[in-house]
């Protein structure tokens, strides 16, 4: 299993890719997972490497793909927004508002 936080958003955008907003569900479920699990022994280490992780994730690259799926089920909605939370939860608030932005998104 890899602590890397890059590895784990590749995964929740391909995982989008494959199965739509479930598997945009499915990886950010997996990332909110690891953050709580291992919190800053999560690569990569340095904040600044970190939070480009984040924006990665919530980038333009990311938003292009959710505009393939104009519109989230309400579950997947729910699971996606509740990854979300989580991850915010476990990083402190430090999760950049663009993440959070995704969401919007989708809904």
């Amino acid at each position: 299993m890899t602590k890397d936080i890059r590895v784990a958003s590749y995964y929740a955008w391909a995982r989008l890719h494959r199965d739509g907003e479930s598997g945009l569900a499915d990886g950010l479920e997996l990332l909110a997972g690891l953050m709580q699990g291992f919190g800053e022994q999560l690569h990569p280490l340095r904040e600044r490497s970190r939070r480009a992780a984040f924006d990665w994730l919530a980038g333009q690259r990311m938003l292009d793909s959710l505009s393939l799926y104009p519109e989230a089920g309400s579950t997947d909605a729910l699971r996606i927004s509740g990854a979300l939370l989580l991850m915010e939860q476990a990083q402190e608030g430090t999760v950049p508002d663009a993440l959070c932005g995704v969401l919007e998104t989708v809904c």
